[in-house]
C-alpha cells in the first residue's frame, strides 16, 4: 500500500475538503487505469489518502504517483492491527527484511495519526521499543534502537481503522492544489521549455492548462504531438485538449479586415485569444471529459514580452516573473532528465538564499515598458464594425486534438 499525504487541501473548509478529495480519489483511479496499475482500494482520511495495491504493483505505483498534483508525498507501507505484540512483531520483520537492502545499524520509531486512540501513548511507544528490540536481538540481526540521528526512522501511523508502518517518503514533482475542471486557462504554445513550465506552475494551483498553437501546417498535427506538451499531458487523469489553427485563416481574417502589417497580425492574434476566453465564459465550445471549459484568462512565460497582452480585458499570468533563467533551466533539467529526482517545493527550498536564482526586480519592470505604442494598435483594431464577425468565424477552424499522457512505457 502507498499512504499519501497533502497538505494545501487541508486548509480548505472540512465541506471543500471533502469534495477535493473525492476528486483527488477519482483522479487516482484513472491515472491507475490508465497506466494499468490495479488498484485494489482506496481511503480517504484526515491528513491522509491511503491506496491498496498487490504487492507487485508497488514500484509501478511509486513512479505514477510522483505525477500526480495534490499530493506532497507518499511511502510505500505496511499494515498491521494495533495489538502491541502482533504491532512488534511486524514492525521487527519490516526493519529486518529492509536491512537486507540498506544494511543500516540504527532505527528510531515515531508514533503519527491518532495516537488518542491509545491508552497511554508514551508507554504504549516504550513497550513497543523493547519489545521490537528484543525481537531483533533474537534473530542475531546487528540492529540496535537510537533516540537521535538514527539511520532509519520507522513512521507507526495509528488510525481508526487501521495501523501502518513506513519509513520512506517520496515528494511529488509539484505537489500543490488538486486539478479543477472550474479552472481554466489558454496556454499560447509554441513549444517552448518556458511555456511548458509556466503552464505546470498554473497546473500545480490546480488549474486545467489548454495549450493553443498557430501552425503553418495543420496536417503536421495528426502524425505526432511535441513533446513537451506530451509531458504535460502525463500530470492529467483524462486526454489533455490541444487547440490549434492555421496560420492561412488567421491570414484571411487579417485581409477581411484590411490589415497587413505585421505588428497588427500580432495584434489580432492576441485579440483573438481574448475572444475565445470571453466567449467561453457565455458558450463553452470546448471539453474536457465532457466538461464544458469556461476560460479564465491567458498564461504567459515571464521571458515573452507582454506587449499587447496587458491591454486585454481578462487576467494575463505570468507565474515565471521572478525566476532566473538559470533556475528555470535547472527545472526543466530535472523534469525532463532527472524526473524521479524532481521536487519542485525542494528545489525552491535549496535554492532560496541564491539571489542569482531569482531576478524579480529585474523582470516586473519589463512589464512596464510600452515603445511601441501597443495600446494606439490595439484600440484602433477593436473599433473595426467586422471584428466580432471574423472572429466568430476564425473560432470555427479550431482544432481540437486529444493528447493521452502516459508515465510507464507501453508494453
Amino acid at each position: 500500500m502507498l499512504v499519501c499525504k497533502y497538505n494545501e487541501l487541508g486548509l480548505k473548509s472540512l465541506n471543500y475538503q471533502a469534495k477535493l478529495l473525492t476528486r483527488l480519489a477519482e483522479t487516482i483511479k484513472k491515472i491507475c487505469i490508465r497506466e494499468n496499475i490495479k488498484l485494489q482500494s482506496i481511503l480517504t482520511t484526515s491528513g491522509r489518502i491511503l491506496c491498496f495495491f498487490p504487492t507487485q504493483e508497488i514500484k509501478k505505483a511509486c513512479e505514477v504517483f510522483r505525477y500526480i498534483i495534490g499530493i506532497k508525498s507518499f511511502a510505500p507501507a505496511i499494515s498491521s492491527p494495533r495489538k502491541i505484540n502482533v504491532l512488534a512483531q511486524n514492525i521487527s520483520q519490516y526493519l529486518i527484511n529492509w536491512y537486507k537492502f540498506q544494511n543500516y545499524t540504527s532505527f528510531s520509531l515515531i508514533l503519527k495519526g491518532n495516537t488518542r486512540l491509545l491508552p497511554d501513548e508514551l508507554l504504549f511507544l516504550s513497550e513497543l521499543k523493547s519489545k521490537i528490540s528484543s525481537k531483533i536481538k533474537i534473530s542475531g540481526i546487528p540492529l540496535y534502537f537510537k533516540d537521535h540521528e538514527a539511520d532509519i526512522l520507522v513512521s507507526v501511523e495509528i488510525r481508526k481503522k487501521g495501523t501502518y508502518i513506513y519509513h520512506q517518503e517520496i515528494p511529488t514533482h509539484f505537489a500543490g492544489f488538486p486539478i479543477e475542471s472550474k479552472t481554466v486557462f489558454l496556454l499560447p504554445w509554441n513549444n517552448s521549455p518556458e511555456e511548458l513550465l509556466a503552464g505546470m506552475l498554473l497546473m500545480r494551483r490546480g488549474a486545467i492548462v489548454i495549450p493553443f498553437s498557430l501552425h503553418s501546417n495543420q496536417l503536421e498535427m495528426f502524425h505526432d504531438f511535441p513533446p513537451l506538451l506530451k509531458e504535460l499531458a502525463k500530470y492529467y487523469a483524462d486526454p489533455l485538449p490541444y487547440l490549434t489553427i492555421s496560420e492561412s485563416d488567421l491570414e484571411k481574417t487579417c485581409t477581411l479586415l484590411q490589415i497587413s502589417e505585421k505588428r497588427e497580425k500580432d495584434a489580432v492574434w492576441t485579440i483573438f485569444l481574448e475572444f475565445i476566453c470571453l466567449s467561453s465564459i457565455k458558450e463553452a465550445q470546448f471539453k474536457m471529459n465532457d466538461r464544458n471549459l469556461h476560460f479564465k484568462g491567458i498564461i504567459l512565460p515571464n521571458r515573452n514580452s507582454l506587449n499587447f497582452y496587458k491591454y486585454l480585458q481578462i487576467p494575463i499570468l505570468t507565474p515565471l516573473v521572478g525566476f532566473s533563467q538559470d533556475f528555470l533551466n535547472l527545472i526543466f533539467n530535472h523534469l525532463l532528465e532527472e524526473p524521479s529526482n524532481l521536487s519542485f517545493h525542494s528545489l525552491i527550498l535549496n535554492h532560496i538564499s541564491d539571489t542569482s536564482k531569482f531576478e524579480g526586480n529585474a523582470q516586473i519592470s519589463k512589464i512596464d515598458e510600452d515603445d511601441m505604442n501597443f495600446r494606439f494598435i490595439i484600440e484602433n483594431i477593436r473599433n473595426s464594425e467586422s471584428l466580432k464577425h471574423e472572429l466568430f468565424n476564425l473560432t470555427k477552424k479550431i482544432k481540437i486534438h486529444r493528447i493521452y499522457g502516459s508515465i510507464l512505457p507501453l508494453n
